[in-house]
C-alpha cells in the first residue's frame, strides 16, 4: 500500500516458503497470512491493495473486479460480469480504477461505477497496467499488452499516446 506497510501477493504454486494462492504480510514480508479467497470465481490477471486500508485489496479477474475489505478472505463483485485486465486504487483511497478496453472507477463510499474517458484500445489489446501519479492525481498512465502507453494530464479528458510498440514517441 501507498501509505501502509501491507504486502500482497498471490503464488501459483506453492515454494519453500508459502503454498500457493494469495497471501499477505503486515510486517514488510517478515510474516506471512493466507487470504480465504472466498467469492471469487475466475483466474485472477492483477491484484491491487489500497493506499491506506491494508485491509482492503481488489483484483482484476476474468469475470469481473473483485473487492475484499477483509484481506483478501471474502470478496464481492462490483459492476458486471467481464473481463478486466487491470486494477488499482486511486492514491486518495476514494476510488478503485479499472478497465480491459476502457477506464472505469468505482467510489467507495458511494459504491456506483461510472465508465471514464479513455483512450481507444485495439479490440485485440487490452490495459495491462493503471497509475495514477500521486502528487498530481488528474495524471493517469495506462499501458496495454501491445506495449502502447498513453499519458493523460487532465484526469482523462485528452490521452496522448508516448509510447507505440515499446518505443518512445
Amino acid at each position: 500500500g501507498y501509505q501502509n506497510h501491507a504486502i500482497y501477493v498471490g503464488n501459483p504454486e506453492a515454494n519453500s516458503t508459502l503454498p500457493a494462492g494469495i497471501h499477505y504480510s503486515l510486517d514488510d514480508g517478515q510474516t506471512w497470512q493466507q487470504s480465504a479467497l472466498q467469492g471469487v470465481t475466475a483466474q485472477l490477471i492483477q491484484m491491487a491493495v489500497h493506499p491506506i486500508d491494508a485491509n482492503r485489496v481488489a483484483l482484476a479477474a476474468e469475470d469481473g473486479v473483485w473487492l475484499s475489505s477483509e484481506y483478501g478472505d471474502s470478496f464481492a463483485r462490483i459492476g458486471d460480469e467481464q473481463t478486466v485486465t487491470a486494477v488499482t486504487f486511486h492514491p486518495n483511497g476514494q476510488s478503485l480504477l479499472f478497465g480491459y478496453h476502457a477506464l472505469s472507477s468505482y467510489e467507495l463510499a458511494s459504491q456506483q461505477s461510472a465508465e471514464l474517458p479513455s483512450p481507444i484500445i485495439a479490440v485485440e489489446d487490452a490495459i495491462s497496467y493503471i497509475a495514477v501519479n500521486p502528487v498530481q492525481p488528474e495524471t493517469i498512465a495506462l499501458a496495454t499488452f501491445n506495449k502502447i502507453v498513453y499519458l493523460t494530464h487532465d484526469g482523462g479528458k485528452s490521452w496522448t499516446p508516448i509510447v507505440e510498440a515499446g518505443k518512445a514517441q
